[in-house]
């Protein structure tokens, strides 16, 4: 799971899944190579978790994915250390979620996930809201989510339901 550092703007990674087992380690890439960071906190290891930046509360969030451990949980990223959170409200376990920065919004924004959900979920930096939206997609996973600058808008594009590929384009319609 790659995201840009909130201090510095470097590409950092965290998790993920050597065949054997998931991974908690944090990475920070430096032009030419990765360096292993040592945060006085933790996350718990897991791969294929949302994850997106904050910029609005300066962090990153990262919410469920696989793992060994029990992975429903949120936590955030500083640049410096991992802190977990405890939001009043949460998504059910979600993994290849995509998530995405909403700066009309100012929060991030997920949906659907590998866990057959057709919910969408903001995070304002404190607490997770499922959101009505009028129109919904089936339930998915692994499709790209972006903010478009030009049209001011969230927007989904393909991702798979089961064994079926979709190539729909999706807008959220900001509350």
């Amino acid at each position: 799971m790659v995201f840009t550092d909130p201090l510095n703007g470097h590409a950092e990674m965290v998790g993920g899944y050597d065949g054997r087992f998931y991974q908690l380690i944090t990475w920070q890439w430096t032009g030419s190579d990765w360096k292993k960071r040592h945060p006085a906190n933790n996350i718990t290891a897991r791969s294929a978790a949302v994850v997106a930046n904050d910029p609005l509360h300066h962090n990153v969030v990262i919410f469920g994915g696989l793992a060994d451990v029990n992975p429903v949980n949120t936590w955030t990223w500083d640049g410096v250390t991992w802190t977990e959170q405890s939001p009043s409200a949460q998504p059910p376990w979600s993994f290849y979620t995509p998530a995405a920065y909403d700066p009309s919004l100012g929060e991030v924004i997920m949906f659907g996930g590998s866990s057959g959900l057709n919910q969408t979920w903001s995070w304002n930096g404190s607490d997770w809201i499922l959101l009505s939206p009028v129109y919904s997609p089936i339930a998915e996973d692994s499709q790209g989510l972006a903010y478009d600058w030009t049209s001011h808008q969230m927007i989904m594009f393909g991702g798979e339901n089961g064994k079926t590929l979709l190539d729909s384009t999706w807008e959220l319609i900001a509350r």
